[in-house]
């Protein structure tokens, strides 16, 4: 843990964390943080510049963070990152389900049905998607915490 001030039982240490959409804003705040109470954290993220370099910052402060470029809609690359994680560290313990926003300027009724598809598959279906790959990790495990996070930019 790298907060000696935070009392031990706050201390994430050997345990692992997902944050998708984990690059920027919200997401690089709460991987942040994860890492910070000592958890390892994968940055995951559509555009892999973004989360690399965002890894890289969290390295550079002596944090264990790495990038993952994955879509969290695609439920085959997402069954796929978690069974790395898995096989790399034995475990996945969190699942932060932080992946949407908001796509086209209208709102109903004047957005078209591609922007709604699109803001649908960015913060529904990468919620669900995210949440069932990391449950079946934890489920055989019999542990761990999957937390979403919801966008007002996801207003339609």
């Amino acid at each position: 843990m790298n907060n000696p001030a935070l009392p031990d039982w706050m201390s994430l240490h050997q345990q692992v964390a997902i944050v998708t959409g984990g690059g920027t804003h919200l997401g690089l705040a709460m991987a942040t943080g994860l890492a910070e109470l000592g958890a390892t954290v994968y940055l995951l993220g559509r555009r892999e510049d973004v989360v690399r370099a965002s890894a890289a910052e969290l390295a550079a402060q002596g944090l264990a963070a790495h990038a993952v470029a994955a879509d969290a809609a695609d439920e085959t690359a997402m069954e796929q990152v978690v069974q790395d994680i898995v096989r790399r560290h034995g475990r996945l313990d969190v699942m932060v389900c932080n992946a949407g926003g908001a796509h086209g300027v209208d709102m109903a009724p004047h957005i078209s049905v591609a922007d709604f598809e699109t803001t649908l598959r960015l913060n529904v279906t990468t919620t669900l998607v995210s949440a069932q790959s990391a449950a079946r990790a934890m489920t055989a495990r019999r542990s761990g915490a999957i937390i979403t996070i919801g966008s007002l930019h996801a207003m339609l």
